[in-house]
């Protein structure tokens, strides 16, 4: 077995804001069909949605469990840059982090999961999750910390992470979850998957 190194993600929420200068009384009738094509796009999404899901979970054990009350994903967030074009299907959440919170969403396109975090959002392929047991990302704020997250399968129960001075710590996978906080950058992300191992190389950050 050989080591790979993996790209990684960096999900970083930013708002925009957009001024639409209405010049026209749209008719009743019309703002009817487009309401009624939006509902149908979104039928379509939350079945690929499940389907995705239902692909993922033998794999999986976080997202075999049946979503309960308390799983539902704050407000703030539903309605967040992160989640606000439909990416995900915040209705299916699995809430995996709770000290920290963290949630795993399925995608709306069927073939994704999603790892929610207040501050991040990082949807890798299922195929990927799958096939190299981790799907890992970064991310962080300007005053907070460096935060390794990202959802593994059932193969991957313990990662290393190679912290900045070059010590390694080994971090307990719970809930199939990732999740390694650092006040400086870690340097890789090394596991064991079902493929074999695999070690992603992760950016420096200045002052970090």
């Amino acid at each position: 077995m050989t080591t790979t190194t993996r790209r990684f993600f960096i999900a970083v929420a930013a708002v925009a804001a957009a001024c639409l200068m209405v010049v026209t009384v749209a008719l009743a009738s019309g703002h009817g069909r487009s309401a009624h094509r939006q509902a149908s796009r979104s039928a379509v999404a939350h079945v690929a949605a499940v389907q995705g899901l239902a692909q993922l979970a033998p794999d999986v054990a976080a997202l075999r469990i049946a979503h309960s009350s308390n799983d539902t994903v704050d407000a703030q967030l539903v309605s967040s840059a992160l989640l606000s074009d439909g990416v995900a299907d915040a209705g299916l959440s699995r809430r995996v982090g709770f000290t920290k919170p963290a949630w795993f969403l399925p995608g709306s396109d069927g073939q994704s999961i999603c790892v929610l975090t207040p501050a991040s959002l990082n949807c890798p392929l299922n195929k990927d999750v799958e096939d190299h047991g981790l799907a890992p990302s970064m991310s962080w704020t300007a005053h907070g910390p460096v935060r390794i997250s990202g959802i593994a399968s059932d193969a991957v129960t313990r990662v290393e992470i190679v912290q900045a001075d070059g010590s390694v710590a080994s971090v307990p996978v719970t809930n199939n979850l990732l999740d390694y906080s650092s006040e400086h950058a870690p340097r890789a992300v090394r596991w064991t998957g079902p493929d074999g191992p695999h070690t992603m190389v992760l950016p420096s950050i200045k002052g970090r």
